[in-house]
């Protein structure tokens, strides 16, 4: 599978802050950090941010690969489904 072809939700990336503060997110995550409103923002680990001072969010493929082949069968099943 390419990577362009990964869900969003298995996607995983991290965002880097101003202070070099360093987030794991997933590619839902990101799109809801984008997406809001407000400037604080709940991660799922508990910390609040605030998405101002975030400088980058970058796709760590590494970790992707890892968390694709931890749920294979899982996206597997859910690209049969849909496609």
């Amino acid at each position: 599978m390419k990577l362009n072809e990964v869900p969003e939700q298995y996607k995983i990336y991290t965002v880097i802050m101003t202070s070099k503060s360093e987030y794991e997110i997933n590619g839902i995550q990101k799109q809801n950090i984008i997406e809001a409103t407000t400037a604080w923002v709940d991660l799922p680990n508990g910390t609040s941010i605030n998405k101002v001072y975030a400088v980058e969010i970058k796709l760590n493929k590494e970790r992707t690969r890892e968390n694709v082949m931890n749920h294979a069968e899982e996206i597997k099943n859910a690209l049969t489904i849909t496609g």
